[in-house]
């Protein structure tokens, strides 16, 4: 399982020789230089997942400092009949269950953001270059959303691998690109910390809830991303604060 002490423990540091062996106990592993945290995390939400009504559950982040080398990527999930159960994500507070990114990765993810499905035009996640922390939903479709609020974080803090922004040059990301937390539709936060990144909060959709978010030391606070078009808005933010933003407590495209 996952450590949460705040130290790298990569499968290979724990004596996995082989990727297979590291999957019989981290089924979502993708390479042995993956750290147990992030796999830990990543196989829990991958096995609750299930497919259509009533599957689903929640992953749970007991008190702790957990190392992820990855994005943690949560499941499409549609309100009615396709896609996987919803799968929320529950820690013991945004100060005590902490995520971290020590390094900022070169890792490229997308999701599906125009009519026509899988055969749409596929968009990156966190523009430049795709890299994030964690995405809420690895796909959007016109007709399918998360279910009505039923996907919540909460007691969540995160930590990106950015220096105080109040170091960095102005209009300067000081070579950071990696997103916090990227959010599409009808998802619920509460209780959220998040510091360290270009993005703290990245918006690719509507219908969502954010209460008790602090964001501080990145380059936006929150970012805005206009062009994906579904983001129709329909945000409420309550008790949501800001600060120590280099480029702007929020942003847009």
């Amino acid at each position: 399982g996952a450590f949460g002490d705040g130290q790298s423990h990569t499968l290979a540091s724990l004596g996995y020789t082989t990727l297979a062996a590291a999957q019989a106990k981290y089924p979502s592993a993708k390479a042995l230089t993956d750290e147990a945290d992030w796999a830990a995390h990543q196989s829990a939400v991958d096995s609750i997942r299930g497919t259509g009504v009533g599957q689903g559950g929640i992953v749970f982040t007991p008190a702790g400092r957990y190392r992820f080398n990855r994005s943690l990527r949560f499941p499409w999930h549609h309100w009615g009949t396709s896609g996987s159960g919803a799968v929320s994500w529950i820690g013991e507070g945004s100060r005590a269950s902490i995520i971290e990114l020590r390094n900022d990765f070169q890792e490229t993810a997308k999701y599906y953001s125009l009519a026509g499905g899988d055969s749409g035009r596929t968009v990156n996640l966190g523009d430049p270059n795709g890299q994030f922390c964690v995405a809420t939903m690895e796909r959007v479709d016109p007709d399918f959303h998360t279910s009505l609020m039923d996907v919540l974080f909460c007691g969540l803090g995160f930590v990106g691998p950015g220096t105080w922004a109040s170091s960095w040059p102005l209009g300067s990301t000081n070579g950071y690109t990696t997103k916090g937390v990227i959010t599409t539709d009808r998802v619920k936060f509460r209780e959220i910390w998040i510091s360290g990144f270009y993005a703290g909060l990245a918006v690719d959709g509507g219908q969502t809830v954010y209460r008790d978010v602090d964001i501080n030391n990145c380059y936006y606070g929150i970012y805005f991303h206009w062009r994906n078009v579904f983001n129709h808005g329909d945000a409420r933010f309550w008790n949501v604060n800001i600060s120590n933003c280099k480029a702007a407590c929020v942003g847009s495209d």
